[in-house]
């Protein structure tokens, strides 16, 4: 939350440091919120699942970035795994059989999580101007 904030996706509120203590605390405080609430509202098993399934999200979101980052930087510095696409491909089944095996409880905190995050994205998106590629590359380094 203290990043995203320190990027302009979430509120100022959330980036505040601490004067004494040099710590984001307000966004370690609604982070430690937002745990105790997953905690108390669900069970080990439930909370379990919902984190497996949040990865494999992430995981398939980062498997079908590779193939439009690599048309979109085709000269760019890095490892370069021969059939990537193909392993990214594979990645993106593997993730999407998984996660159709899910409950209709983690189905709808994922889907309460990907609404909020998609009101905030729009919120996000209209409240500050779009960086060119070059601003996007030479960001300042982090305050923390």
């Amino acid at each position: 939350t203290y990043a995203l904030a320190e990027r302009g996706d979430f509120p100022p509120m959330l980036g505040a440091i601490h004067r004494k203590f040099r710590t984001p605390h307000v966004s370690i405080l609604v982070f430690a919120l937002l745990v105790w609430a997953l905690a108390m509202a669900g069970t080990f098993r439930w909370n379990v699942i919902l984190s497996a399934v949040a990865r494999l999200f992430a995981y398939g979101l980062v498997c079908a970035a590779l193939p439009v980052l690599r048309r979109r930087q085709p000269h760019a510095r890095g490892f370069r795994l021969p059939a990537g696409v193909l392993f990214a491909a594979l990645g993106m089944a593997f993730s999407a059989v998984l996660v159709t095996r899910m409950g209709r409880g983690e189905l709808w905190a994922m889907s309460a999580t990907f609404a909020t995050a998609f009101v905030n994205w729009l919120w996000v998106r209209r409240a500050r101007p779009h960086p060119t590629p070059e601003e996007s590359v030479d960001r300042p380094p982090s305050r923390l």
